[in-house]
């Protein structure tokens, strides 16, 4: 695996590891770690997203398909 990969995968599982279950609040320090693992995520694959804005000529719409695609990510994190 690649070192990306490893951190991608290590970045996940901070995510998931401090994500509350059962209806459980979240304490400030899960949250914090939660976000910061998850902006890890997102800047692993800020490479991919990119690409993928200019393929499909999303351009002049940036912030917005940034947004979904993490809109996406913590989806697919949270399944």
């Amino acid at each position: 695996m690649s070192k990306i990969t490893i951190d991608l995968e290590s970045a996940v599982a901070t995510v998931i590891a401090n994500t509350p279950r059962n209806g459980e609040r979240p304490t400030a320090r899960q949250r914090a770690s939660a976000d910061h693992a998850f902006a890890r995520v997102l800047k692993l694959i800020a490479p991919r997203i990119r690409h993928f804005i200019r393929q499909y000529g999303l351009s002049a719409h940036w912030d917005d398909a940034e947004q979904c695609c993490a809109i996406g990510v913590h989806r697919a994190i949270q399944a």
